[in-house]
């Protein structure tokens, strides 16, 4: 049996740990750290007048709508903060945005298209890249709710979309100005862009988490499917000796 000391210094340990803020739209931070988040404070929902389908759907679109309400000018201050680990204080700070991870989706999309325009009887990855923006931040949310993770579903598909410019910058180098012509380049490419953006994404998932014997499987288990995800694209979609879904068994050349 565990004495109440101990288990209060060990929540205490806990709570000096690392923190970030997430920012929305005309909202004050949110800190959050190791299991902790000062979430807003609900409204008496008692004491409010009842409101129409009408008004709660133009509320709705305009909350939507602020989402994507990101000036030209910062957002080029918020993609370089994607690969840059929250350590030091300057870069806690994260954007709940959905104009960036947009973006960065149209850009790994038209890199795949630009990258099989010199290969024939190719397999599309836009389904590919579009199933995987969006079940990875479901199944990811699903098992950080199972462990108890102070995150919202909003914060963590900001913060996955904003990871995509990892890959983005990975393939461009790779592709556009190597040619594919080294594999030395690309794994380069992929320690500094890949690694740095899936361990902003790794450390924010950790500071989240409560259990912590979830923080190792579930941390693990985030940065490998990022980066084989990207791994799988270059070699699949990308390298000239590698081709999805060329020609058939029976069309091959012996």
């Amino acid at each position: 049996m565990y004495s109440s000391k101990a288990n209060n210094r060990a929540f205490g340990a806990l709570e000096q740990g690392m923190w970030v803020d997430f920012v929305e739209n005309n909202e004050k931070p949110q800190r959050m750290g190791y299991g902790r988040l000062s979430s807003k404070v609900p409204d008496d929902w008692y004491s409010l007048p009842k409101k129409s389908w009408t008004s709660v759907i133009k509320s709705a679109f305009s909350e939507a709508l602020m989402l994507f309400a990101v000036s030209p000018f910062q957002l080029p201050g918020r993609i370089a903060r994607s690969l840059v680990p929250p350590i030091v204080h300057k870069f806690r700070i994260i954007h709940v945005d959905l104009l960036g991870p947009a973006i960065a989706l149209i850009f790994l999309m038209s890199l795949i298209v630009f990258g099989q325009a010199n290969k024939e009887n190719t397999v599309g990855a836009e389904k590919l890249i579009v199933s995987y923006c969006v079940m990875l931040p479901l199944i990811t949310y699903f098992v950080l709710r199972c462990c108890q993770a102070a995150i919202t579903f909003l914060q963590l598909v900001t913060l996955l979309g904003y990871s995509l410019y990892g890959p983005v910058f990975t393939l461009a180098v790779s592709l556009v100005i190597d040619r594919e012509r080294s594999n030395t380049v690309f794994f380069l490419c992929l320690a500094v862009f890949g690694g740095l953006s899936t361990l902003r994404v790794v450390l924010v998932v950790l500071a989240s988490l409560r259990i912590p014997a979830a923080r190792l499987l579930v941390c693990s288990s985030l940065a490998l499917t990022q980066l084989l995800f990207v791994a799988w694209l270059h070699f699949t979609y990308l390298h000239p000796t590698f081709v999805f879904g060329r020609g058939s068994v029976s069309n091959v050349e012996v």
